[in-house]
């Protein structure tokens, strides 16, 4: 009886999973903005627009608007996108692009309360499948620099994984060694890459890592 009813805050974590990668995303996109004056590129819009569209898809389907999920994950982020769109002067998007770092990292805070591993581990997880996606994103420039702070957060998230010495191991395939083998395989070769399977990827391993936990471990 007890093995099969989910124990509280797992089942909503694998929804909790889409919102928790939209704050990690908008924090890498915003630090990234802070880091190179450049006018943001199409792909950097694209991302935006998703990590906004996660955000919201998490209030609204868990109903928890409140807090750092709503005020990091969406309305500090708005605002900064905002700026950017309608020119703002470089003094007020610079201050809000960092207000919109702030507010990404409280919204993967606030989402990471839902993970059945735990604040800090739900928080890397996040921070490192954002990463993944943005480094699917950037120009091949730039992939390097991300794609290492995506390799490395993943490389962290692994070693969490196995320092608690799990049962099975399959879950380091798509959240740790699939997104690895393929931001690698987007430095070697940029003209043909797959590193924009990455992120994704690891989103969906990560939600099915969270719906298997959902029972006695």
């Amino acid at each position: 009886m007890n093995a099969s009813r989910p124990v509280p805050g797992q089942t909503s974590w694998r929804i909790a999973v889409l919102p928790a990668v939209g704050g990690a995303l908008v924090l890498w996109l915003f630090m990234s903005r802070l880091a190179h004056a450049a006018a943001p590129s199409s792909n950097w819009w694209l991302g935006f627009g998703i990590a906004l569209l996660l955000g919201a898809a998490g209030c609204l389907v868990l109903r928890r608007a409140g807090g750092g999920r709503v005020w990091g994950g969406l309305f500090a982020p708005g605002l900064a996108g905002a700026a950017l769109a309608f020119g703002a002067p470089p003094s007020i998007t610079m201050t809000l692009a960092v207000l919109a770092c702030v507010g990404g990292t409280a919204a993967v805070l606030d989402w990471a309360t839902e993970s059945p591993r735990g604040r800090v581990a739900g928080s890397v997880d996040a921070m490192a499948a954002g990463a993944a996606t943005l480094a699917g994103l950037v120009p091949a420039a730039a992939a390097p620099v991300i794609g290492g702070i995506a390799g490395v957060l993943i490389g962290a998230a692994t070693g969490m994984r196995l320092v608690r010495r799990p049962r099975t191991v399959w879950p380091l395939l798509p959240i740790g060694a699939a997104p690895l083998a393929l931001l690698a395989q987007g430095l070697a070769w940029p003209d043909d890459s797959l590193a924009w399977l990455a992120g994704p990827i690891c989103v969906l391993g990560l939600m099915a890592e969270a719906g298997r936990a959902e029972g006695p471990v």
